[in-house]
């Protein structure tokens, strides 16, 4: 099992509680303005966060967060925006489908899944 690692830019990884290490296929959180791959920042623009979620993605497992706040609540639980994207990783490119609603539901974050239920018109409402 790899070590679970939080990065804060390009050179500062430090270990996240153990209960983050329950989920195998998430190696790392880059937390800061852009992407672990160092691409440019532009996304931050209408994004908190994203998942590495594609297995030929050399960075298969990464998850990136803008905000350290959006990683660990003050009681040293992962926050929503955390699940919703640790659920994008167990998922492995399932977008906001049925099955990942499932899994973000069943790992503690059901209003995430609810921001992408299909609403009467057929349209998902995204939050």
């Amino acid at each position: 099992m790899p070590s679970f690692k939080v990065r804060t830019g390009p050179h500062k990884p430090y270990n996240l509680s153990p209960d983050l290490a329950a989920f195998p296929d998430v190696w790392g959180i880059f937390v800061g303005d852009g992407c672990v791959t160092g691409a440019e920042p532009l996304e931050w623009l209408k994004i908190h966060a994203h998942a590495h979620d594609d297995v030929t993605d050399e960075w298969f497992g990464w998850i990136c967060i803008a905000d350290a706040r959006n990683v660990i609540t003050a009681k040293g639980h992962p926050t929503a925006i955390l699940l919703h994207e640790i659920a994008h990783v167990i998922c492995r490119g399932a977008g906001h489908s049925k099955k990942w609603q499932t899994v973000v539901t069943a790992l503690g974050a059901p209003k995430e899944a609810q921001k992408y239920e299909r609403k009467p018109n057929g349209k998902r409402e995204q939050g």
